[in-house]
């Protein structure tokens, strides 16, 4: 197995590096891999958005995707680090079980879910950390560590969370949450602005989440909220993929060029339009969860300059002034954002030392042009959710301070203990951590 010379970037096309990179077909082929000197990084299927899978070295492990063994009696599933969120789904649904925690893309993998401990629409599940049961990786003196809250457990933690910054995922152990259909029951509520959206997060609806309208409509953010439980009276079927007649043609005929302020109005009005009377209605599980998989590339709108995302959150008792100016901020900038969603947290303290899901918080997610001011504009963000308490997804950024990211995560202290204890020489490391640790 030889690295081989790319270009390759996260998800939102910034930043772009030039990368050495290892696509093993076996465990047994990433030892070899890692012998090579330099920095090594492990990569799934490219869904983080920023710098956080690149690196001088980086390890693909998309082909390391076989089911290992699945439990249908009791939902426990254990795949290599390459199984994708839909690969999961088309064996387990059927069988009546669900991955919980889920991205908001199917195309991601088990090893990136327990890199960034994703989280979900069913926030009362906690994120994915929590349901890992067991973890296998492959360390940087070459030794294998299986490890868990009841194993490892210092491991575990830095691990779930830890952007890959411990050593290669091999395999994933998740305890999967039983369902009795492959629909769920959906009702959109509209909102007029932002403290709407927060109240109407309230219930214990099983998936919550929302729309804001940011193209520049009066009131600042409008939009909806949707809450989602399983539809009991409709069948178990097999999982139904996200698709478009017009995926791959929606990238052709909408060129970058015409994603500006102008189109983004019209297009953020049509979705306020079909959605301002609310209502119910039943939608299968792969249409409601991952709406953005139906437009196969959208990333590619944004043009050769990229995008980036802000995601933070914020302590649930200040997220309607902060989030509204933080809206207010996006609004007033050059590059404004063309797409933003929100959803709460629950109850449940994180799992990992570097976990982004806050107890009780409130998130909010834009997505921002790399163009113009925006450097400019992320950098204001993240000082405003640094402020409160907040702190910024770092599967999203490509722009954190260290002085911002020391301020964000508490426990980062212990984080780098644990590393240090399995990785002294620095061996796995990204253009993420060397931002942010230089």
């Amino acid at each position: 197995m030889k690295y081989h010379q790319n270009e390759m970037s996260g998800w939102g096309n910034f930043p772009c590096v030039k990368a050495s990179c290892g696509r093993p077909e076996r465990r047994a082929q990433v030892l070899p891999l890692l012998k090579q000197a330099g920095k090594h990084i492990a990569r799934g299927c490219g869904a983080a958005y920023g710098d956080g899978a690149l690196a001088e070295n980086i390890l693909l492990t998309e082909r390391l995707d076989r089911f290992l063994s699945f439990n249908p009696k009791n939902g426990v599933l254990t795949a290599e680090a390459g199984v994708t969120v839909q690969d999961v789904l088309q064996v387990v649904v059927p069988k009546g079980w669900i991955l919980p925690a889920m991205p908001g893309t199917m195309k991601a993998s088990l090893g990136g879910c327990v890199a960034a401990d994703v989280h979900g629409r069913d926030h009362q599940r906690g994120s994915f950390g929590h349901h890992v049961k067991e973890l296998v990786l492959r360390l940087a003196d070459g030794g294998s560590v299986t490890c868990s809250l009841k194993e490892n457990k210092d491991i575990f933690e830095a691990s779930i969370g830890g952007m890959g910054l411990t050593g290669v995922v091999e395999t994933v152990t998740v305890q999967l949450q039983r369902i009795s259909s492959s629909w769920l029951n959906v009702t959109t509520t509209p909102v007029d602005d932002l403290d709407g959206m927060v109240d109407a997060f309230a219930g214990d609806a099983l998936y919550t989440g929302a729309w804001l309208d940011v193209a520049g409509h009066q009131p600042v953010g409008r939009g909806w909220v949707q809450h989602a439980n399983m539809a009991e009276n409709m069948p178990l079927e097999g999982f139904n993929v996200p698709s478009s007649p017009i995926a791959e043609a929606g990238v052709k005929v909408c060129p970058s060029f015409m994603l500006n302020r102008l189109s983004m109005r019209v297009f953020n009005q049509l979705i306020h339009q079909k959605t301002a009377k609310g209502g119910s209605r039943q939608v299968p599980l792969g249409a409601q969860l991952f709406p953005l998989d139906k437009l196969a590339g959208w990333n590619r709108l944004y043009g050769q300059a990229g995008f980036g995302q802000f995601q933070c959150v914020v302590p649930g008792d200040v997220a309607k002034e902060v989030l509204m100016d933080m809206l207010k901020v996006v609004g007033r900038s050059q590059t404004g954002s063309y797409f933003a969603t929100c959803k709460p947290f629950g109850s449940k303290e994180p799992v990992g030392l570097l976990s982004f899901p806050m107890k009780k918080g409130v998130t909010l997610a834009l997505d921002i042009p790399m163009v113009q001011d925006a450097r400019h504009t992320f950098a204001h963000l993240n000082d405003m959710a640094l402020a409160v308490g907040g702190r910024v997804y770092l599967a999203k950024d490509a722009t954190l301070t260290p002085k911002q990211f020391e301020g964000m995560y508490p426990q980062l202290e212990a984080f780098e203990k644990v590393k240090k204890a399995v990785d002294p020489k620095n061996k796995f490391s990204s253009a993420l951590w060397e931002r942010v640790r230089p």
